[in-house]
């Protein structure tokens, strides 16, 4: 029993804002881990309810208000992800075509392809096999090196690129064949990760801004408020903007995380996971841990046609790309 409101406990504090800890901040850090935990609460809630149910030293009705506990205590972490399947409340059907176009959409066909490539491990032969397969009209890569760009060569796949290699697992890099009318910025402050921010337009005349964004770990009260930083800065120079908008990245946040929650209501984007899975990115080295935190996020004239997460190339995180139809999206 004594283990059972030790693991309420700990579910129960994913539901603790930022702002009551705003004075503690060790505390602060630890909730913010203890948020990106939130999956695994969920599976021994639903671990935890089986087990009660089953348990004959507990009285029926002792066992069914303990199991309502758990159930009430997960909900809002079920809420969290209940988008990414679907559920009915959200707009989309649980089954069905794993889709949000229109019946028929006439817009422009675009295939972004989002990876953190894990500086020093990662392997770029294998990487480089892996894009060409897919084929991808647009490549968000983080993490990249001198090394990566030399060995990787996608500036002659790719004639629209910007590259700001980095050795600090901080680089980033946008290859494109959509052309890239205007570079917007890459420097938010001191002491912050740069992003890239861009203006791109299609053949048809279609505009849209992409921001390849690399926050920092919340392993620590200054990576979470720098990475607040990073985001409260993206929020303030698109919030007012009519623009549709892409932005991809290593977020190191996952869906339950109070940065995350806060970034996607700011700005009213939409993740392109929602309806097609919950599929988590990272740890790709780790087959028991893992996390939703690399992310594409969206709003405006852009629909999701598919999401695949793809195969792994010594990175800690999973690749994944994505098919969107962007530009008068119209039911003829």
């Amino acid at each position: 029993m004594l283990l059972f409101f030790c693991f309420l406990l700990g579910s129960l504090a994913v539901h603790v804002p930022h702002s009551f800890l705003a004075g503690a901040n060790s505390l602060r850090s630890l909730w913010e881990i203890n948020a990106n935990l939130a999956d695994y609460y969920l599976v021994m809630h639903g671990v935890g309810i089986a087990v009660l149910m089953c348990l004959r030293a507990l009285s029926g009705k002792r066992r069914l208000v303990l199991s309502l506990l758990l159930l009430v205590v997960a909900l809002p972490k079920l809420l969290d992800i209940a988008p990414f399947f679907g559920a009915p409340f959200y707009g989309a059907p649980f089954f069905g075509p794993r889709t949000n176009l229109p019946a028929k959409a006439v817009g422009t066909p675009l295939r972004v392809f989002v990876a953190n490539v894990n500086t020093h491990p990662g392997d770029p032969s294998a990487l480089a096999s892996i894009i060409k397969r897919a084929n991808p009209d647009i490549l968000l890569l983080t993490e990249i090196s001198d090394r990566w760009v030399n060995e990787l060569a996608l500036g002659t796949t790719y004639p629209h690129k910007i590259e700001i290699p980095r050795n600090n697992n901080f680089g980033m890099a946008l290859y494109s064949r959509v052309g890239i009318s205007r570079l917007v910025q890459t420097e938010l402050g001191p002491n912050l990760p740069e992003i890239i921010s861009a203006i791109l337009e299609t053949d048809s005349g279609f505009r849209f801004q992409f921001i390849g964004v690399h926050t920092l770990p919340p392993s620590s009260i200054g990576g979470i408020e720098r990475s607040q930083q990073v985001l409260t800065e993206i929020i303030k120079q698109n919030k007012g903007s009519d623009i549709p908008l892409l932005i991809g990245g290593d977020f190191n946040a996952s869906p339950h995380s109070s940065l995350y929650k806060n970034f996607v209501a700011e700005l009213g984007l939409t993740n392109v996971q929602h309806g097609f899975g919950y599929h988590r990115s990272w740890n790709a080295l780790s087959p028991y841990m893992r996390f939703t935190i690399d992310h594409l996020l969206y709003r405006g004239d852009i629909h999701v046609a598919s999401y695949r997460t793809l195969e792994p190339f010594r990175s800690d995180h999973f690749p994944f790309i994505v098919e969107l139809n962007i530009g008068s999206n119209t039911i003829e």
